[in-house]
């Protein structure tokens, strides 16, 4: 009896040994389990740091050679050749106006249609400078539009002019504006003894200007309005004007240009 009461025992010891021993084996996997894991993402957060300092790395390395581009074309002959001579300020290019800017200038301005080619053939510089910097004038300094020569339709312009108290100007240009859009082309401020703020409008019976100059007589900020209607235009030397300015400041820029080389 006692024998068999030793064997139950020294069998339930070993029962419990090998309870022990698979709970310590589980415990163990899945400690090694858990440390795999840590492991694999501190592996994985690692990789991903890496990753994103070689695209960091990349990036820089792109920008920095297409400033060290950029930097080159611009200072290319001094803006004299057929480099582009900008001034970088922030986001936006600022072009001096060089020779050949002017003169490519000076040729859009005479004709609005004129090619590329034919801009190339006549100031002799070649068609892709020309077409480069055709480009980023008339993305920055040059408009070009269509203009509808409303007068032969029987329309009418005239300028108010409008004294403004206050330091309100800019307000009032900007509710007229809104109010009378149908008749209001421009609204902007003045400096002079007489009045602030110029509206140019157009219109087609006079009762559209009476109605106009009577709401702003009304308004209180309002202390005087004149007003005067364009008949017909004698004349318009715009270009004419623009294009010997910018002959002359060709020239001071050629005597620049000759005087440096002097001290040279």
């Amino acid at each position: 009896m006692r024998n068999v009461s030793n064997k139950k025992v020294k069998r339930n010891v070993e029962y419990s040994n090998d309870r022990i021993e698979n709970d310590n084996y589980y415990l163990e996997r899945s400690l090694t389990t858990d440390k795999y894991r840590q492991e694999k993402n501190l592996k994985a957060i690692s990789n991903e740091n890496k990753r994103k300092k070689q695209n960091e790395i990349a990036t820089g390395m792109k920008t920095k050679k297409g400033n060290a581009i950029q930097q080159e074309a611009l200072k290319k002959d001094n803006g004299n050749g057929y480099g582009l001579d900008a001034i970088r300020n922030s986001n936006h290019a600022i072009l001096n106006l060089d020779k050949i800017n002017l003169k490519i200038i000076d040729e859009l301005l005479s004709n609005p249609d004129i090619t590329s080619s034919d801009i190339a053939k006549k100031i002799k510089i070649p068609l892709s400078t020309v077409q480069r910097r055709r480009t980023m004038l008339e993305r920055s300094v040059l408009k070009k539009n269509y203009q509808l020569n409303i007068l032969q339709y029987g329309f009418r312009y005239a300028d108010i002019f409008v004294d403004v108290t206050n330091g309100e100007a800019k307000e009032v240009g900007k509710i007229l504006i809104d109010k009378f859009d149908r008749n209001i082309l421009k609204a902007s401020t003045r400096i002079n003894s007489s009045n602030n703020l110029c509206l140019q409008i157009v219109y087609k019976e006079s009762e559209e200007l009476h109605d106009i100059l009577e709401h702003i007589k009304r308004m209180p900020t309002i202390l005087k309005v004149d007003w005067s209607e364009m008949i017909s235009i004698v004349g318009d030397n715009t270009i004419s004007l623009i294009s010997n300015l910018l002959m002359e400041e060709i020239d001071n820029l050629e005597k620049k240009t000759i005087k440096t080389h002097r001290w040279l």
